[in-house]
């Protein structure tokens, strides 16, 4: 049973989305304009009528408890005859003499204006006895929630339902409410939540139910992604450290590595922070437990060199390893690393070697098929490009995963925040990098390309990269895509063209005579968006830029300035000023990090589904058990430092 979307019981298809006071108003508010809806008696003055089939205006005085009578008017649409009927004084001796009598009245509820320093109500309803005293719960449209005449057996399968959702995860607190919440049971508080007292009662309840409801579900979470991390079968580093009498690995081990690994050419040598996420990587697969951690730094931070380093200690221990790329030219890429800097460099001997394969997601199918050994770490590079099927297929049975991002996704966001996923963050790059990023409109792409031009003109040296969301978009006109553009600015510029259809030498063939500044204007698709390091990059032009991923943005920026020093991005959006679109990059332009910029793409796109066999990484699932479990966490964030706070040093202790 799902813990997202029950249908019963009532009480948790929807919080309400706010509360109606009718307790009868007991004095006028101080002038200061418009206040709240409230509760007034209605005694008829006179009813008048426009021309209009289908509403009736009144005017009217409302007599308060003091015995002040102030003038108001409304205006009903629909139910006129019915309105008019109740309103207007019967006849004695007519027909209509059951209706009330002259300076009888009616509950209203109303605002209260002042105009020229008089009261004046405008009336939202009538009111039905009935309903006079009491707060009535506001649900959102389509909810269609039906509060029952005997509603206690409702709230009580709503509790049991609960429990029982949550037993095998132990995650409801048994316990009363934490230290100033109202006393009760849940129950109790759904009960005052959905029939308050008061407005004042509900907001109490209501807190306090969203409190223990996402607590809980917090815990029932963790529970259950440590279940998946818990399966028999997990290799160790080292192999031995199982086994009784056997130590935990010498801190100087991964040294050993960090010290030698990319130590050539001269300058490359693996930094305080780097070592740090080394031995922080190779600790976490000593508890017996599956390692599922997220390697995080900014673009050009040194990623490739921790995951490299650990992958030599796996593999020189005896494991099998395989990394995966999201692209054929980035995997070629990091196996040409991989055999300089780890095979050539001696580092790990060539059965050491045999044991690592580099590959894109196809070797998940061999792995699926029985095709190939399973392996016991997996590295998943750039983790925005791979689903969450994807990610759950590499660690099976029960491989060690190891995901490398600079932009973590708006799911693993929420998972690091919460604690369920640890991540190791690589300190910035200690070589100082200002990429100066500038949004411009559809109609300014003119001085856009004048920039380009005077730019290209004034730096011989330099070489500018031209990204486009579409290789060849015959079916939209209104994109500009990759092979069009490529003949355009060939025209104008030495310049070559690549992407996803681009064979591999002819793409390698490119970049080497980009690298040689014979050609000074590569245009391209996302291609180029990882991996490419070309230090003659000095600007990059983001054609249709609103068509991207902010995550997407940051690793094409990252291409530039690569060695450091003063870069450029200019993006060029293809929506009007004030739209969303535009808002977006406007954040994006305004900062450089990738945490801010992750961030930033959590707030806009959501967390998705946060359950261990949940699917989506981005998007509003839908609220969990009528709560809005985001919103709560942007409000505790205190809290939930702590809670992950709490839960990395217990796994540091597992670890140790």
């Amino acid at each position: 049973m799902s813990l997202r979307s029950p249908v019963r019981p009532w009480p948790l298809a929807a919080f309400p989305i706010g509360y109606v006071s009718l307790l009868p108003a007991v004095q006028l508010p101080e002038p200061a304009g418009e206040h709240e809806a409230e509760v007034f008696e209605w005694r008829v003055a006179s009813v008048s009528w426009r021309f209009s089939p289908s509403r009736a205006v009144m005017r009217g005085a409302v007599r308060l408890p003091a015995g002040m009578c102030i003038p108001a008017g409304a205006i009903w649409f629909g139910a006129r005859h019915e309105i008019a009927g109740w309103l207007t004084p019967p006849d004695p001796g007519g027909p209509d003499a059951g209706r009330p009598d002259a300076g009888e009245g009616i509950h209203v509820l109303a605002t209260v204006r002042y105009l020229d320093g008089q009261p004046w109500l405008t009336i939202k309803r009538m009111v039905p006895p009935w309903e006079v005293g009491t707060v009535q719960p506001r649900y959102p449209r389509g909810s269609r929630i039906q509060i029952p005449p005997d509603p206690e057996p409702g709230y009580a399968e709503a509790e049991a339902w609960i429990m029982g959702q949550w037993k095998d995860a132990g995650a409801l607190d048994a316990g009363g409410p934490d230290a100033g919440e109202p006393d009760g049971t849940l129950g109790q508080l759904l009960r005052e939540v959905h029939q308050p007292r008061s407005v004042v009662s509900a907001l109490a309840a209501r807190r306090a139910a969203e409190d223990r409801l996402a607590r809980d579900y917090i815990d029932h979470l963790i529970a259950q992604h440590d279940a998946a991390l818990t399966v028999p079968g997990v290799w160790r580093f080292p192999p031995d450290a199982g086994k009784p009498g056997a130590g935990k690995p010498d801190a100087t081990g991964p040294d050993r590595f960090c010290d030698l690994l990319l130590a050539t050419p001269p300058g490359r040598a693996l930094s305080p922070s780097q070592r740090q996420a080394v031995q922080s990587i190779l600790c976490g697969m000593t508890a017996g437990r599956r390692l599922w951690k997220i390697l995080s730094g900014d673009v050009g931070c040194g990623k490739t060199a921790v995951f490299l380093s650990v992958v030599a200690q796996v593999v020189s221990a005896g494991g099998r390893v395989l990394i995966i790329e999201p692209t054929r030219p980035l995997a070629n890429q990091v196996q040409n690393v991989f055999r300089r800097d780890v095979c050539q460099a001696g580092l790990i001997d060539a059965a050491a070697a045999a044991r690592v394969t580099i590959d894109t997601v196809g070797a998940l199918h061999d792995l699926r098929a029985g095709r190939s050994q399973p392996f016991d770490l997996v590295v998943l590079d750039e983790q925005q490009k791979y689903s969450v099927a994807q990610k759950v297929e590499a660690a099976h049975p029960a491989a060690h995963v190891l995901e490398v991002t600079a932009t973590l996704i708006p799911r693993s966001q929420t998972l690091a925040r919460i604690g369920i996923i640890p991540v190791v963050t690589l300190d910035p790059l200690p070589v100082p990098k200002d990429i100066r990023t500038v949004c411009y409109r559809l109609q300014e792409a003119g001085q856009l390309l004048a920039w380009v031009e005077r730019y290209l003109a004034e730096n011989p040296g330099q070489s500018v990269l031209v990204v486009y969301p579409e290789r060849d978009a015959k079916q939209d006109d209104s994109i500009r895509d990759a092979e069009r553009a490529g003949a355009w600015w060939g025209k104008r510029y030495p310049a070559g063209v690549v992407h996803g259809a681009t064979p591999d030498a002819e793409v390698t063939a490119i970049l080497d005579r980009v690298a040689g500044g014979e050609i000074r204007v590569l245009v391209a698709t996302t291609l180029v968006e990882i991996g490419l390091d070309l230090p003659s990059l000095g600007a990059v032009v983001v054609g249709h830029a609103e068509r991207f991923g902010l995550a997407t943005l940051h690793q094409i920026r990252g291409r530039v300035a690569r060695g450091g020093g003063v870069g450029h991005c200019l993006m060029l959006c293809g929506e009007k000023e004030d739209g969303p679109a535009w808002d977006r990059l406007a954040r994006f332009a305004a900062t450089a990090s990738g945490e801010e910029v992750a961030e930033i793409d959590r707030v806009t796109r959501r967390s998705g589904d946060l359950l261990a066999e949940g699917l989506i990484q981005h998007g509003d699932p839908g609220p969990i058990l009528g709560l809005d479990l985001e919103a709560w966490l942007d409000r505790n964030v205190q809290w939930i430092g702590e809670r992950a706070a709490a839960r990395t040093r217990a796994i540091k202790t597992q670890e140790l």
